[in-house]
């Protein structure tokens, strides 16, 4: 009877066993960590808001160097395309191989104070839009900008708008005018630096003549302060 008892004994205490083994093997939980799933939409619009902001700052900086006319072309010139560099050399007038930079202001020479700053810089798709003052004057200009692997390219550019038309009354007349005397006059001394010709300087000086001659006849009495100031600027080259 003894034995029969230990034998049972033996017997539940097995059984119990295996129970509580399965128990815990039908409860075991996976501790396995499932990888998160990559968010590429994420991933791509916060590497777009870092070039956005480094774009930002690139043109910032280039703006306040271009107007305050600052900085060398090189330096400037940087992060320009081979296109963009070619369409800004074919806009220089003086055909000295260098690029018309004033392309990317309003396009005058002179204004009303000497504040020239950057006011905001907003993005529209691939291109960015520049408003600033530009001695005083307002303007804007957009330039379309491309990031490859973190280097800015900067491929194109429009002016916007300029406040100089609506502020100084008939100046697209008087301006394109004084900008043409303004070319001719630079022209002029650039080549009376390259020769000794006595009877080439003469030509030159004669052609000037008739150029400061036409000025004044027909615009200046139309010309703000600034322009006829632009003017004398022109006519001490000469002196």
């Amino acid at each position: 009877m003894k034995k029969l008892l230990a034998v049972l004994v033996i017997f539940l205490f097995i059984c119990a066993c295996s129970n509580n083994k399965n128990s815990s093997e039908g409860k075991q939980v996976d501790t396995t960590v499932a990888s998160a799933p990559v968010d590429s939409t994420a991933i791509k619009d916060s590497v777009e808001k870092a070039d956005s902001a480094a774009v930002v700052a690139y043109l910032e900086k280039l703006y306040n160097l271009v107007l305050n006319q600052k900085g060398s072309e090189k330096e400037l010139t940087s992060h320009f395309s081979p296109e963009m560099k070619k369409r800004l050399i074919a806009a220089n007038d003086y055909d000295d191989g260098s690029m018309a930079l004033w392309e990317l202001r309003t396009g005058v020479q002179d204004g009303p104070s000497d504040v020239s700053k950057v006011k905001s810089i907003t993005k529209d798709k691939d291109w960015y839009v520049v408003r600033y003052l530009d001695m005083g004057w307002k303007g804007a200009t957009k330039l379309k900008v491309t990031v490859k692997n973190g280097n800015i390219v900067v491929t194109d550019y429009k002016r916007l708008s300029s406040n100089v038309t609506s502020t100084i009354g008939d100046v697209d007349e008087v301006e394109q005018a004084l900008r043409e005397f303004e070319s001719t006059a630079k022209s002029i001394d650039k080549a009376m630096h390259s020769t000794d010709d006595a009877m080439r300087v003469n030509q030159l000086m004669s052609a000037f003549g008739q150029a400061d001659n036409a000025i004044y006849s027909n615009y200046y009495d139309r010309m703000t302060p600034s322009q006829k100031a632009r003017v004398e600027r022109c006519e001490e080259l000469f002196q």
